[in-house]
């Protein structure tokens, strides 16, 4: 369980049960939900859409680790895997995803309100602003 996050310039760090964890970023990216709330479906637009919002988040990568830092105060480390600039994130302990494509698109799938939720957005890279928890 992640306790407390916060990140300084390229450093993260995150308390994890009563470990301090640093890992120096390599890459950085900021993603925005296109829609407010998750939806049933968004292959082609936000179709059933649900009482469950959106949040955008920072993608903070090191070795095969990502730290995932969203705007509502969550947090998660991930695996991800990918090739040909689309990569794949596995939250752990959770079976939500984010997928991002090589010109920034990203899908997100959560599992709430009785089944699968969909959020699509952007993601872009560079010097990103993190606060504190």
């Amino acid at each position: 369980m992640i306790l407390r996050t916060f990140q300084i310039g390229i450093v993260a760090f995150a308390l994890i049960e009563g470990h301090v964890a640093v890992a120096f970023a390599r890459e950085m990216a900021r993603c925005k939900p296109l829609y407010p709330a998750f939806c049933k479906n968004v292959h082609i637009a936000c179709a059933g859409r649900s009482s469950v919002p959106t949040s955008a988040f920072t993608l903070t990568l090191q070795g095969e680790m990502a730290f995932v830092k969203f705007d509502d105060g969550r947090t998660a480390l991930a695996k991800y895997s990918g090739s040909n600039g689309a990569r794949i994130f596995r939250l752990l302990r959770s079976h939500e995803w984010i997928r991002t494509e090589a010109d920034g698109r990203f899908s997100q799938r959560i599992y709430q309100e009785g089944g699968a939720l969909m959020a699509i957005g952007q993601c872009t890279t560079g010097p990103v602003s993190v606060r504190n928890n």
